[in-house]
């Protein structure tokens, strides 16, 4: 895919910058920028994504939580609520960041949403950790507790997972398809059970063959895009980066992998098969 197939948008340079200000911006960031996909373009992307995401067996297979009311690591899950609302996106990429607390559990510490369709980033949202941090994984998660006090003191956080979720429902609702890589984390860590998932990395598993299906080798092999630069500074991801990353493995997969010979639905086509 060449982004010589969207029109940009023309936004403040500020816009594209992480909230994760010691993560240097990596070259996906030019083409990781909003575009809008012209009405056919994001109907091709829907239909895929519709006729591609995973079926609840292939989730539970894969370590989702699907049950509504489980509790797991003092986390208590809800389903994404069915709203019905008009303004809810139909397609969102996801991706949180996380540390360990003092218990040794994980804690959600940033979570950012891309709307797939258009590219239009919709939340890069630090969050406070409901417990005591013992670990801030500042190599994988770009966060430090200095860095967290400045959120907090300029009041850009939002409490624990139940501040974050609330946000993420802020613009989806039980019809959204979720993107993103080895989403069972990132749904573990917001508390959310939701049935329309399209995970990039399930999705690319039978076609690496045996490659890894690391994210930033998908999207470098597929893309021809470097990502998680900061990685090797032990500057850590950058999470928003991540969201523009799945999102446009995803676009790959629409314009390389299509629907299914026989014209029908693909779900199978995605997971079922390679497992």
């Amino acid at each position: 895919m060449t982004i010589t197939m969207f029109t940009p948008i023309e936004l403040p340079p500020t816009y594209y910058i992480s909230l994760h200000m010691n993560v240097p911006i990596s070259p996906l960031y030019p083409w990781g920028m909003p575009y809008t996909r012209s009405t056919t373009e994001q109907t091709k992307a829907l239909d895929f994504l519709t006729n591609n995401y995973h079926t609840i067996q292939t989730l539970q297979a894969a370590n989702y939580t699907i049950t509504p009311d489980t509790t797991k690591n003092n986390i208590r899950f809800q389903q994404t609520p069915s709203t019905n609302d008009p303004s809810a996106r139909r397609a969102v990429s996801l991706d949180c960041e996380m540390v360990t607390d003092t218990t040794g559990r994980t804690q959600l510490c940033q979570v950012s949403m891309v709307d797939v369709l258009t590219g239009e980033l919709l939340l890069d949202q630090p969050v406070l950790p409901s417990e005591p941090v013992s670990d801030w994984r500042t190599k994988w998660s770009g966060m430090t507790a200095e860095l967290m006090a400045q959120h907090v003191a300029a009041g850009r956080t939002v409490n624990g997972y139940e501040g974050a979720r609330a946000r993420v429902w802020e613009y989806i609702d039980q019809k959204t398809i979720l993107v993103g890589q080895s989403l069972n984390f990132d749904l573990d860590v917001l508390g959310i059970v939701h049935e329309r998932v399209v995970d990039t990395y399930l999705l690319m598993r039978g076609q690496r063959r045996g490659r890894s299906c690391r994210l930033r080798d998908v999207v470098r092999d597929c893309c021809g895009v470097e990502i998680q630069k900061g990685e090797e500074l032990e500057g850590g991801h950058d999470c928003a980066e991540d969201c523009y990353a799945a999102r446009e493995v995803a676009l790959w997969a629409v314009e390389h992998l299509g629907r299914d010979e026989g014209g029908g639905s693909t779900r199978s086509f995605c997971v079922e098969s390679f497992m």
